[in-house]
This record gives C-alpha cells, structure tokens and sequence, in this order.
C-alpha cells in the first residue's frame, strides 16, 4: 500500500511571487521489510521574469531517518516552454557526499 497527501499554495512576499508546497506519502509495500515514511517541503520564490530560487528539504524514515537540504537556481529562458535547474543536495543528519542537482522542466 502507497498513500500520499500534498499540499501547495501560491505566497506574495513584498513585490515578489513564490509558492509553498509539503508532500507526504506512506509506503508499506510486501517487498520492503520496514515502512517508509516521506516528508518534503518546497519554498520557491520569483527574483525576475526569468529567474527563481528554491529550497526543499526531503526527509525519509525507512529504519533510520535521514534528512537533506536542497537549495536550487532556476531559469527560464523567454525563448521557449523550459526551466533549467541547477543546484545541489546537502545531507543534514548523515555523512555522504554533496550532489549536484541538474534538472530540465518543461511546461505544456
């Protein structure tokens, strides 16, 4: 069984734009010895036209709990449907490396 619930909203700070988000799923499969337990948080906010920043934080609880922070660049360039995403993952509660994070968004 896989259940999830989500929740977002648009936010004005100022002059500027952005959005909250907080997913949350449940995941109790026959192949998986020990339920997981997810818990994201997404803040995003418009620097420009083009330009927006955003933060998420992931958290998992499968046997141990783990956390990361992940802080994003994002940009959409007037040209086309596509927003590039460069940033990086962080862990906050365990050692591992920090990761690159590259995405490409498309909007249709």
């Amino acid at each position: 069984i896989e259940v999830g619930l989500s929740w977002g909203r648009g936010i004005k700070w100022g002059e500027r734009y952005g959005w909250l988000a907080v997913d949350t799923s449940y995941n109790a499969a026959k192949e998986i010895e020990v339920p997981e337990i997810k818990l994201d948080g997404t803040f995003g906010m418009g620097l420009s036209e083009t330009t927006k920043i955003m933060a998420q934080v992931f958290m998992t609880q499968e046997g141990d709990f783990t956390a990361k922070f992940a802080p994003s660049l994002l940009y959409s360039p007037s040209w086309g449907p596509y927003t590039f995403q460069i940033g990086a993952e962080v862990p906050i509660n365990y050692e591992d490396e920090i990761a690159l994070k590259l995405g490409l968004w498309l909007e249709f």
